[in-house]
């Protein structure tokens, strides 16, 4: 069942305006939002959204003032651009006019038609002829940057809470299932998500042009860490030189190139599998010598590679499914089919005119082997057991809805 409505909310936002009967939908409030703080850089010189955070370090960077290059600062070319050149342009995206219906898509016209005059490059960084007068790749970094706070995002935030929540709803399923809190081997597996964590973190910082993509543990402790923003803040900028956000809104096809990548380079480093099963069986079971208590003592456990086998690992980060050898049994030899043995049982000799009851489906052999007959035969029990005495032959007695076949 798919769910779809008119509301906030909902993807097909529409509301009809009371003054202009103009249609309110997503698209609008995100050019209306722009708009505003827009007329808010004009008139209290507050920054856009995206240009405060260094795209380097991710902490507040701002020019000094008395500085000469104050005016070429890069993480401050959109506030400047929009200053400079835009400024009337895009107050006037937003009218009462009911059939004009603008988007953030001309807003991104604006800035590409600005930004290819080399003359509006210099009157923007205010330099001269003969200075450099092209786009520097540090601006349009932050043209970028910029952008990525406005472009689908219809709230008052620089993100899109509501959808992060979403997002975010599926780890919390996953999180749910494998049920780590309930775990008796808890607390040995929180310390092993803790170290693989910090080695995640090592090899962020030592590969600045990859994406770095978590396992379930890993994100585990990567989300709890943040639950500590100051923490977390110390923590990223003193261990990988510089804040360490959480990106969450990718695409699949990238993150299953990055997701292997990252496999690869951490088993390269460590020489441990970096996704591996962790369910309460392969965290505890294996090596407990009583079946009903969990083991706590990880060394005794089989290391990763034993349970593991070593192949390329699946490039799909989305999946939680683990190569296990819970309920695998071997391959029969020559592709032969298995087969279950037939246990021999005597036929027994009583001197009962009626012999026991046989369940269905049980055979009896004595000798050699005398195929069924295809027609149930209706005879006395005690003459089947004349003719089994006497000619020490094999037979097949089934009971079947109280007949008895040969």
């Amino acid at each position: 069942m798919e769910m779809s409505g008119y509301g906030y909310g909902d993807r097909d936002l529409s509301f009809t305006c009371h003054g202009c009967c103009g249609d309110i939908n997503h698209d609008f409030i995100r050019v209306a939002k722009f708009k505003n703080e827009t007329e808010n850089l004009l008139l209290r010189d507050w920054p856009l959204g995206g240009t405060i955070l260094s795209p380097s370090t991710g902490a507040p960077d701002a020019p000094n003032v008395s500085s000469a290059d104050a005016g070429q600062f890069p993480n401050t070319f959109p506030n400047r651009l929009i200053q400079v050149e835009l400024r009337s342009k895009i107050i006037d995206l937003v009218t009462t006019n009911p059939y004009v219906k603008p988007t953030m898509n001309d807003v991104k016209t604006l800035i590409e038609s600005a930004i290819i005059n080399k003359n509006t490059i210099r009157k923007i960084n205010n330099t001269k002829t003969f200075q450099i007068s092209t786009l520097q790749r540090a601006e349009k970094l932050a043209i970028r940057k910029m952008m990525s706070r406005y472009w689908e995002n219809s709230s008052i935030f620089a993100l899109e809470l509501g959808g992060a929540v979403i997002r975010q709803s599926v780890f919390v399923d996953k999180m749910h299932g494998i049920d780590w809190l309930h775990s008796p081997a808890a607390r040995k597996t929180m310390d092993r998500l803790v170290l693989k964590y910090s080695r995640f973190m090592d090899i962020v910082r030592d590969n600045r042009l990859h994406v770095c993509v978590p396992t379930l543990d890993v994100d585990l402790a990567w989300h709890t860490h943040q639950l500590s923003p100051l923490a977390y803040f110390d923590y990223t900028t003193k261990r990988c030189k510089k804040f360490i956000d959480h990106d969450d809104k990718m695409d699949e096809d990238s993150l299953s190139a990055y997701f292997e990548w990252t496999s690869k380079t951490y088993e390269k480093l460590y020489q441990e599998v970096y996704s591996e099963c962790t369910c309460w069986y392969c965290e505890g079971i294996p090596s407990s010598p009583d079946p009903f208590v969990l083991p706590t003592d990880k060394a005794t456990q089989p290391s990763a590679p034993s349970i593991t086998p070593k192949q390329p690992l699946s490039s799909d980060p989305l999946s939680t499914k683990r190569l296990s050898t819970h309920s695998t049994t071997p391959a029969p030899p020559n592709n032969v089919p298995p087969t279950t043995p037939r246990t021999s049982v005597p036929t027994p000799r009583s001197k009962s005119p009626i012999p026991p009851p046989v369940p269905l489906s049980q055979s009896v052999s004595v000798s050699q082997i005398k195929p069924l007959s295809k027609k149930p035969t209706k005879k006395p029990v005690s003459e089947l057991k004349q003719k089994a005495e006497t000619s020490q032959q094999e037979i097949h007695i089934i009971t079947v809805g109280g007949d008895i076949r040969i």
